[in-house]
């Protein structure tokens, strides 16, 4: 009798963070190999990419043709306060493990970020070249550029902002909601667009990429273009809440980096190469608002 052929395996690079949980949650657990640096879980295999090999970390029998780079250092004003902590692990870390990938023919899969653009115009499609002003958007963006002038077979994923509808997720709608059930003032940038994304969705498109082997790069966006203040009132609204919303600056929050006004884009491209579709910001909402309610 012939012997089964077995599936590919796929590797999570920073399994342990929000969009890693989600994948291994949502995907074919038997076939995913995460690993985690300093939130260990169950199953998982610790990896740190600023002292470890990938190859260090790949059983010798296991047949891996994607890895899915999702290590970072995520938070804007982090990545400014401390550069050269930040270069190491969303640059020189990236770089190193896209080149060890190659050199073990499996093909990287890139989270890239919307904060790659300056924020001037919005609307952004792939063909918009990026322009970054923040620190973690030029980090990411130099990494985009490593893979597309060195990798033959690569694919990138640019991430709009990542929401989610669980409770305590950390996110900002989840966080909204602990404002409104406490009767808080809610704040509302008013000069800060988005195109805000479920991480259901996220992951989605990280299976589909693989699954369909895509190449090159594709945004991953929701479809709907919303300032900060108009989330929250769409939400708020959604809710049926009587929180009070709050409009303001993004720059009255005093952040240390900067903040780009409109990173809204495009997921066309993407759609198109896969026929999926997003979930609506409306949508999520009102699967958070369901959920708030069965709880209470």
């Amino acid at each position: 009798m012939a012997k089964t052929r077995e599936a590919a395996k796929v590797l999570l690079l920073g399994a342990s963070g929000y969009i890693g949980r989600h994948a291994l949650a949502t995907m074919d657990r038997s076939r995913m190999i995460g690993t985690y640096c300093n939130t260990p879980f169950d199953g998982g295999v610790y990896f740190d990419p600023t002292k470890m090999r990938v190859s260090d970390i790949i059983p010798s029998d296991a047949k891996i043709e994607h890895a899915v780079i999702l290590f970072a250092q995520l938070g804007l004003d982090a990545c400014k306060a401390d550069l050269p902590a930040s270069n190491e692990i969303n640059v020189r870390s990236a770089v190193r493990a896209i080149d060890e990938l190659m050199e073990l023919g499996i093909k990287p899969v890139y989270t890239s970020s919307q904060a790659v653009f300056d924020g001037d115009k919005g609307g952004y499609t792939e063909d918009d070249v990026p322009v970054p002003c923040l620190v973690y958007g030029s980090q990411k963006y130099e990494v985009e550029r490593y893979l597309s002038r060195n990798c033959d077979d690569y694919a990138i994923l640019r991430l709009a902002t990542v929401i989610g509808t669980e409770l305590n997720d950390g996110t900002i709608v989840s966080s909204w909601i602990n404002q409104a059930q406490r009767g808080e003032a809610i704040k509302g940038a008013y000069d800060q667009i988005f195109s805000p994304v479920h991480v259901d969705d996220v992951v989605k498109a990280i299976e589909a990429t693989i699954q369909l082997d895509l190449r090159g790069l594709y945004q991953v966006a929701g479809p709907d273009t919303k300032s900060r203040l108009e989330m929250l009132q769409t939400f708020v609204e959604t809710l049926g809440s009587d929180a009070k919303v709050v409009g303001c600056s993004i720059f009255d929050f005093n952040p240390l980096d900067n903040r780009p006004r409109d990173l809204s884009m495009s997921s066309k491209k993407f759609k198109e190469a896969t026929g999926i579709s997003f979930k609506t910001f409306r949508q999520c909402c009102e699967e958070l608002a369901q959920k708030a309610t069965s709880t209470r």
